[in-house]
């Protein structure tokens, strides 16, 4: 598959509204509560030096108290100063990965991932024109990396564990909420995909 800007931000809008059910909305259905604590994450992608287009990913640092050391999209908690679930994954990208929330466009936000971990996490879909430089937060961050969309988009790159998905890319291992949002695009690009397929038969039936 090849993106470019239009039809990347075609597919990030679809993914909004998309009727699919995925692992990630089951999941979230069978756990949700008001008690969840709010948060958010930013799913940010950019195109390399190829025009390959590449989602923005880091591994937490050892020394947090949570989920130390998993792969995971830039964001967190929700602060009383946020307007929006975006302005805190903006917030939270730029404090942990040092890229500015100017360069991002954002398309929209999938429905919030409830965690068994107590958090409702909205994940924030958005784009950049070219790759950014990243700076990361040594207290936050272990690791800035780049994951291919692509690879991403493979629903035969995942595996299960605990009948939930994963996703092994390079030496790293992806599971948990990050492998279930990652999926969930996946579903949604399959979607997109066959309703695409069909609009243009209809169009060459004509």
């Amino acid at each position: 598959m090849m993106f470019n800007t239009e039809n990347l931000g075609d597919f990030l809008r679809f993914c909004e509204h998309a009727d699919v059910v995925s692992p990630l909305q089951t999941r979230s259905a069978a756990i949700q509560s008001p008690q969840h604590t709010p948060a958010a994450v930013l799913i940010g992608m950019a195109p390399d030096e190829t025009g390959a287009w590449q989602i923005l990913m880091t591994r937490r640092a050892e020394t947090l108290r949570r989920h130390t050391g998993q792969i995971a999209f830039a964001g967190g908690k929700c602060d009383a100063n946020d307007p929006t679930p975006i302005a805190t994954a903006l917030r939270e990208t730029l404090e942990e990965t040092g890229v500015s929330p100017d360069i991002w466009r954002v398309s929209g936000c999938l429905k919030a991932c409830y965690t068994p971990s107590g958090f409702a996490i909205t994940p924030v879909l958005a784009w950049a024109n070219t790759l950014p430089e990243t700076q990361r937060n040594p207290q936050e961050v272990a690791e800035i990396f780049w994951l291919p969309l692509d690879f991403a988009l493979d629903l035969s790159r995942y595996t299960q564990r605990e009948n939930l998905p994963a996703l092994p890319y390079l030496h790293y291992d992806i599971w948990g909420a990050t492998a279930l949002m990652l999926h969930h695009l996946t579903m949604c690009w399959s979607a997109y995909s066959a309703n695409n397929c069909v609009t243009r038969a209809d169009n060459a039936g004509n």
